[in-house]
């Protein structure tokens, strides 16, 4: 009898042969490009599915909540305090639809064990990036290491950085522990990073746009401290317009 780590393994080469035979059906009747996607796709979640809790992605240690007995207020994670769904590159495979949590204050990926639900901590040397909703992170080295996420990738790329710190407050009776969101922005202009935080600053590094840009942004109405974010990915958008407008 085969040992139980091994039969996740055989159901999915049964499974792939089941697949690749009807992919040969489906050939000849849709064009190879749709093919070859569907058959990636199919291929990388099936794989994902058989595998299971044996995976690399749960081969971390529990993880460890340091504010879960305490009268908190907020929370410690982005976003929510409940699992999103999500995509990951996690040592170097790829992993769709993972049930996770980004823990801002103590800088941690949490996964979830498909079987036992003990909560995994990710080993932070083997994430490359990951996709929460609509928000791309990278684990960068500059100007920290750290996850940085990604605003806007051209000629310029522009990141932010999520970070939660604590604040305490005691009444009469208790401890209270509040968490605060704070992000810093960069800038990445050729090799060099630059950090970020007015829009005098921003036009500071673009200072060979900066007529430009500030002409820009009153003519569409973009405030930079109603929108931080929404701002840098319409600076850097329309600082590349103006560049490849000149070449």
């Amino acid at each position: 009898m085969l040992p139980n780590e091994y039969k996740g393994i055989v159901r999915f080469v049964l499974l792939l042969g089941a697949f690749l035979s009807g992919l040969c059906a489906c050939a000849q009747i849709l064009p190879d490009s749709v093919v070859r996607q569907s058959a990636l796709t199919a291929l990388v979640n099936r794989y994902d599915q058989a595998v299971g809790e044996h995976s690399r992605l749960y081969n971390g240690p529990e993880y460890i909540d340091l504010y879960a007995n305490k009268i908190l207020k907020g929370h410690p994670y982005y976003r929510t305090d409940e699992p999103l769904r999500a995509s990951i590159v996690y040592d170097g495979q790829k992993y769709n639809s993972v049930i996770l949590r980004y823990n801002l204050f103590q800088k941690v990926l949490v996964v979830e064990h498909p079987r036992s639900h003990r909560e995994i901590e990710l080993i932070q040397d083997q994430i490359e990036n990951f996709q929460i909703e609509d928000r791309i992170f990278v684990r960068l080295t500059e100007p920290d290491r750290a996850f940085y996420a990604v605003l806007y990738e051209g000629s310029l790329k522009i990141y932010a950085r999520y970070n939660k710190t604590i604040q305490e407050s005691m009444d009469a009776k208790s401890k209270t522990t509040e968490f605060l969101l704070k992000t810093n922005f960069f800038i990445k202009k050729g090799h060099q990073f630059h950090e970020v935080s007015s829009k005098a600053s921003v036009l500071s590094v673009l200072a060979e746009r900066k007529t430009e840009l500030r002409k820009f942004l009153k003519q569409e109405k973009i405030s930079y401290w109603a929108n931080k974010e929404y701002a840098l990915q319409r600076i850097g958008a329309y600082y590349d317009q103006l560049n490849h407008s000149d070449e």
